[in-house]
């Protein structure tokens, strides 16, 4: 959660240029921001609403809070789009592991099989 919000608040500051205040949140800049996100960092619809939201989110906590908090950002809506899913078979990872390769090759399709078989992204092999 932590490096979400880390990227939003940079994302939000290489929008607006400044620090960012609750109180400059409107429909409007959140609009703005939306297709700023989504043309300068080349993310996906469903990513960019997931930083909005985290926004939106954050503001709420800060209106609980008893900061002083503008609320007509929360009339943009935002719908997630569907997204198809491909995954490989059991059978598939399977013949894969089963094949007969030297060298990278075999350490690669290792870490893949692994990351599939466990669920885990690249991103988690990386860290490893």
């Amino acid at each position: 959660m932590k490096s979400t919000l880390r990227n939003t608040a940079k994302y939000l500051e290489a929008y607006i240029g400044t620090e960012v205040n609750n109180s400059d949140f409107s429909y409007l800049l959140v609009k703005a921001f939306f297709y700023f996100v989504r043309q300068n960092y080349e993310l996906r619809h469903n990513t960019v609403v997931k930083i909005i939201q985290a926004i939106i989110s954050t503001l709420n906590r800060l209106k609980r809070d008893g900061y002083d908090a503008r609320r007509d950002y929360s009339d943009y809506k935002m719908g997630i789009e569907e997204v198809t899913t491909v995954a490989s078979s059991d059978d598939e990872i399977e013949r894969l592991y089963n094949l007969d390769l030297k060298g990278l090759s075999v350490i690669i399709r290792n870490l893949f099989v692994f990351a599939c078989e466990t669920g885990s992204r690249y991103s988690d092999l990386v860290a490893l």
